[in-house]
């Protein structure tokens, strides 16, 4: 299950444009955002066609479970100690995760009160006229 976080970060290659007039609030959630975030629990619910078929939940996560995210639009996520860096960018309600050049991954903020936040990323694909799709919902704490 932990390693499904980090194959979320190499399968989506999306990039967002916010407008300027929500830089303000964008900056001011980044800076909300700022900090050592540790996985206290994933969900992941799979689809086929729209129909949930299996459901994951994984609360066994330790110290080493991590997003950091600095203030200068940079970051950490760590897994059982294995780090990999990464920048982000908030526009909106959306946080935007780039790993590679060119390879980033968008999670909806579903909420972010104090030091508990939940993102939820929807990634899907039609292979063979079937729609699969993972909804992956991430509970952390600073």
């Amino acid at each position: 299950m932990k390693k499904n976080v980090l194959f979320l970060f190499i399968m989506a290659a999306i990039a967002i444009s916010g407008c300027k007039k929500d830089n303000k609030k964008d900056d001011e959630l980044k800076s909300t955002i700022a900090g050592k975030w540790f996985t206290k629990k994933i969900v992941e619910v799979n689809y086929v066609n729209n129909v949930k078929k299996e459901e994951h939940t994984d609360t066994d996560f330790g110290n080493n479970d991590f997003f950091e995210f600095k203030a200068d639009g940079t970051g950490i996520f760590s897994e059982i100690g294995d780090t990999d860096p990464f920048t982000y960018k908030v526009t909106g309600d959306i946080l935007t995760i780039t790993y590679m050049p060119g390879e980033s991954l968008d999670f909806k903020i579903k909420s972010l009160i104090g030091n508990d936040a939940v993102f939820v990323n929807e990634f899907s694909e039609i292979f063979e006229n079937v729609n699969y799709k993972t909804v992956t919902e991430i509970t952390v704490k600073k």
